[in-house]
């Protein structure tokens, strides 16, 4: 009896050992489905997260385009469409309220600007940039200097029903800010070497112009006065502040100017010209700067028509590097 009575205890604890085990291996279970259960839980509350962050984002980004407006600015293409499909395949649609197109969607030669025959040509290949670029976003444009010179009259052909030439015009974007426009260049200088601090020549005559400008080369002063030229360029300029002091009245308001070239002393229009070390050329107008410098309400002058010096290269590389940001 006493051998049954050890077998029957010895039994008795091996089951309760089987018990035990399968007692933790039942905790570990509900631990494992429990640990499961939290990692779930906290994936769905970082992902609901993530959507309710996004959401506020889209939210607060609508709410900013309510009363901010965004701008892409774009300027001398010259008939590359490689660089148009670029620009297309980079840029999100619908994310800016305006284009800013500040010149030169073709390249014409001189003898070709004021052919009518020629005119017809370009116009339906601007129509067609413009076209391009209005799914991205309505074009506000300026004629550079290498468009016909139709795209410069006050009657001007209306490319698209969607964009508007507002050359020697403005438009009104919000109740104290205008948009003014005016396309075409002066003649460009023989500067000699740059240096901001120093008017690099005593003066603006033929001897210092080395390109006429377009269409503001006026053939009675001779083409290549650049004084008159300037003169000129100048006037138009003052006729659009003009016109927009006018319309705002008595109201506080801001004016900002799309143009082809920019102020004269500017260094986003000295260009260096090749192979010769020191040379500079001047691209710009002095009295653009002049009025630049003395109207209070001219925020801002946006300007194409030159590319080529190292600083706006390395200015226009960062800018690229952000319209490229998703």
């Amino acid at each position: 009896m006493k051998e049954n009575n050890n077998y029957e205890q010895f039994d008795v604890g091996e089951e309760n050992n089987k018990t035990k085990k399968s007692k933790l291996e039942d905790q570990r279970r509900k631990y494992r489905i429990v640990i499961i259960l939290l990692i779930l839980i906290c994936l769905f509350l970082i992902i609901m997260l993530f959507y309710s962050k996004r959401k506020n984002e889209n939210y607060q980004n609508e709410s900013i385009d309510k009363e901010s407006l965004k701008f892409l600015l774009i300027s001398d293409l010259h008939d590359n469409e490689d660089s148009l499909a670029l620009l297309l395949n980079k840029v999100t649609p619908n994310k800016y309220n305006y284009i800013l197109y500040l010149g030169d969607f073709v390249k014409m030669t001189p003898g070709q600007q004021n052919s009518s025959e020629h005119a017809n040509i370009y116009e339906e290949r601007m129509q067609k940039y413009l076209q391009k670029l209005e799914q991205i976003a309505p074009v506000l444009y300026i004629p550079g200097n290498n468009e016909p010179y139709t795209i410069y009259e006050k009657n001007s052909p209306k490319l698209t029903e969607i964009s508007k030439n507002i050359h020697n015009r403005y438009i009104k974007i919000k109740d104290d800010l205008y948009i003014m426009g005016l396309g075409g260049c002066v003649p460009i200088l023989n500067g000699g070497k740059y240096d901001k601090n120093v008017i690099p020549f005593s003066t603006l005559n033929t001897s210092n112009v080395i390109q006429n400008g377009f269409p503001y080369n006026l053939p009675e002063y001779g083409l290549d006065n650049y004084k008159k030229s300037d003169e000129w360029y100048g006037n138009d300029i003052k006729n659009i502040i003009n016109e927009v002091k006018k319309d705002a009245g008595n109201n506080q308001y801001q004016t900002i100017l799309l143009s082809h070239n920019g102020p004269l002393y500017s260094w986003t229009n000295a260009q260096q010209q090749l192979g010769t070390g020191e040379h500079w050329l001047y691209l710009g107008s002095m009295e653009l700067e002049k009025i630049f410098i003395n109207d209070e309400n001219l925020i801002l002058d946006i300007h194409g028509h030159i590319l080529h010096h190292k600083k706006l290269r390395f200015l226009l590389l960062f800018l690229n590097m952000l319209i490229y940001l998703p």
